[in-house]
């Protein structure tokens, strides 16, 4: 009898320690999980707002035929420019927004038509800001890169134009007046590309 009563409280000794350690277990490891807080970011656009309307000094007739080639300073924007029918600019900045989030840069690109005024022509090569040269014989680079926000506007001390005869000796065929000529200006979607596709673009 006393044997039995001995086993009993063993095994009951047991349960009780079991129990105890089984309460230890279960607060030390409290239940738990995971959730997600999400958003979403939508691309915008590559946007060229603005180009530059431009005025240069005027020069004299008798300037232009003495010399082979003249260049005339910057003068002034905007406000001065009687342009044409053709102009959509009529602003007085260079200026782009990036806001699509790819990082994948920009390029402008520029080219001009040979000056006229309805009876003579007259080529001429644009030094924009010592950034580049814009003339007919081609596309240039005048600005690129990757920042979300680009405006250039070209000053006094920073940007000339120099005309040449489009053919043949200068003192023939020139007629006196405005001269005006339409400048192309094209923004890639990508830094340093050249490309035409898929270029948004501004005529001036």
């Amino acid at each position: 009898m006393k044997k039995t009563s001995l086993l009993l409280a063993v095994a009951a000794l047991l349960s009780s320690s079991a129990l105890s350690v089984l309460s230890v277990n279960a607060a030390e490891t409290p239940a738990g999980n995971t959730s997600v807080a999400e958003f979403n970011v939508d691309a915008g656009k590559l946007t060229l707002n603005e180009v530059p309307d431009m005025l240069f000094n005027n020069v004299s007739f008798e300037n232009l035929v003495k010399n082979n080639t003249t260049t005339l300073n910057y003068a002034a924007g905007t406000d001065a420019v009687k342009g044409n029918a053709e102009s959509k600019s009529n602003q007085n900045s260079l200026d782009l927004t990036d806001y699509r989030g790819t990082d994948a840069g920009w390029t402008v690109n520029a080219t001009m038509a040979a000056f006229s005024n309805g009876k003579s022509s007259l080529n001429g090569v644009l030094n924009y800001k010592g950034l580049g040269t814009i003339s007919n014989t081609g596309s240039s680079v005048i600005a690129h890169g990757n920042e979300y926000t680009y405006s250039s506007t070209p000053k006094e001390d920073d940007t000339t134009l120099t005309v040449t005869p489009t053919t043949g000796d200068q003192k023939s065929g020139l007629t006196a007046g405005q001269y005006d000529a339409n400048i192309t200006w094209t923004l890639s979607q990508t830094a340093a590309d050249t490309s035409s596709d898929g270029n948004a673009s501004a005529t001036k």
